[in-house]
């Protein structure tokens, strides 16, 4: 993973910058995921919370699937984040092109995200959830 701020710069931080990092970014070539707001990364180990691949991006998922609790809503990183798939091709006709719009915003909401955008151009779909507290 590649972040906002980068490693090094994080790593220079102080305590307390590391306490209040806004908009932290965890990225990589398949997606990001914005952490919207003031972060606390102290005593985060971001490989073990973030899991980001092609077409998916989970956060806590080895918590889920070794039923572990999730820290507090609001806390750590099981906030608010805006999440953006990259490479999310449409290749089937242009006038078909709204169910594909809609296909995506239902699963979306199916897992109680809020679709923002699929932006047929960069082939990215944008949308953000309040939290990390749902299971599969």
């Amino acid at each position: 993973f590649k972040t906002i701020p980068d490693i090094v710069t994080v790593c220079r931080m102080s305590y307390d910058e590391i306490e209040n990092i806004y908009n932290f970014t965890v990225y990589n070539e398949y997606g990001s995921i914005k952490f919207l707001g003031v972060t606390n990364l102290c005593k985060l180990n971001i490989d073990e919370i973030i899991d980001i691949k092609e077409n998916y991006i989970e956060v806590y998922h080895k918590r889920l699937s070794q039923n572990k609790d999730l820290p507090e809503i609001g806390t750590e990183l099981n906030k608010n984040a805006e999440i953006t798939l990259f490479n999310i091709s449409y290749n089937e006709d242009i006038e078909m092109l709204e169910e594909f719009i809609k296909k995506l915003k239902n699963k979306i909401l199916s897992m109680n995200g809020k679709f923002i955008k699929y932006d047929v151009n960069k082939k990215h779909c944008i949308f953000t959830f309040d939290n990390f507290n749902f299971k599969k």
